[in-house]
């Protein structure tokens, strides 16, 4: 398993957009076989089978979206899904794309400002890296 680590990145889901400011991603690698019918020759291609982390996201108590989405992750025994866009540090452009299951949040009891969020992920569909143009 390899890991990958970056202080910068999003959390979107639906209008909610958190801004990420440490995460961890710990992946594996493995290869599928993709031969054609027929062939004599197999054919292989790398993909990302597993996939998970943390998120330690800065979360505003007044912004009505990110309250919805907060309070539907913690209230529901169910992981939320979201879309995370998650960068390596605050100049790369590079990001890794992915959606993800969202759980084990935790916000400091009473929060009702601006504080610090933290949860766990689970990578559900394909990974992308989204080069620097």
């Amino acid at each position: 398993m390899a890991e990958v680590r970056g202080v910068d990145g999003a959390c979107l889901l639906n209008s909610a957009s958190f801004s990420v400011t440490n995460w961890t991603y710990e992946g594996s690698i493995t290869l599928q076989e993709i031969t054609t019918i027929g062939s004599t020759d197999k054919s292989y291609k790398p993909t990302t089978r597993d996939g998970s982390g943390t998120l330690v996201c800065t979360f505003n108590a007044s912004d009505a979206s990110q309250k919805v989405l907060v309070d539907m992750l913690l209230s529901s025994n169910t992981p939320g899904l979201v879309l995370l866009q998650l960068y390596q540090d605050q100049t790369s452009s590079d990001q890794l794309y992915f959606s993800a299951y969202v759980s084990n949040v935790s916000l400091p009891e009473g929060a009702n400002d601006m504080t610090i969020m933290t949860a766990s992920f689970q990578k559900t569909g394909n990974l992308y890296l989204v080069p620097t143009t």
